[in-house]
């Protein structure tokens, strides 16, 4: 029969609040691929990011490792994190903040972009990495197992559905401009 991927069975509609949010891997570089490929340039130090852009690969494993250690809310990040957030929080009812020290940030992205690797990384997208909301214990359950670093970046809040706020190290709303994240990353 049919392949079923066990994430799947990971449910956006199934989060709590108080629950951690925590992304598989690193975010940012398929974005930066993308706009080094728009940009025409392809020095030998961005081969990374466009293999990301390219051939992105499906966090299985990670999605398996969750399903066993309880994790019931997630889904892939393919519109950025905050946009893929926002929906997740819509079908939960809650809202959510996100720390940015904690985002993991290809350091390829940074790299190749000093100025904007935030915006990359927050809404870049089709990263392919998970987005897993869950108790933070649970999380650090499947963090412990998993070969791929599984990083805390934010918590569920009561607050309007599928509101998410970016905070800055001393906890400041990072402003995200009129027309969200989202806006920002396809310039």
């Amino acid at each position: 029969g049919t392949m079923t991927f066990p994430h799947n069975l990971l449910l956006r509609s199934a989060a709590q609040t108080g629950d951690a949010i925590a992304v598989t891997g690193w975010l940012g570089a398929s974005a930066a691929g993308l706009r080094l490929l728009q940009a025409g340039a392809a020095p030998a130090a961005s081969t990374v990011l466009l293999d990301v852009h390219r051939r992105p690969t499906p966090r299985l494993e990670a999605g398996r490792l969750a399903l066993e250690a309880g994790v019931r809310c997630g889904m892939d990040v393919s519109d950025g994190l905050v946009g893929d957030l926002e929906k997740l929080c819509r079908a939960s009812g809650l809202a959510a903040a996100i720390d940015l020290p904690s985002v993991p940030v290809a350091p390829e992205a940074r790299a190749a972009f000093p100025q904007d690797w935030q915006r990359l990384a927050l809404a870049g997208g089709e990263d392919y990495e998970l987005l897993l909301v869950a108790p933070a214990e649970v999380l650090d359950a499947v963090a412990e197992r998993s070969a791929l670093p599984v990083t805390v970046v934010g918590r569920t809040l009561p607050g309007p559905p599928g509101q998410v706020t970016v905070r800055d190290a001393e906890g400041r709303p990072v402003p995200t401009g009129a027309g969200g994240w989202d806006h920002l990353a396809r310039r």
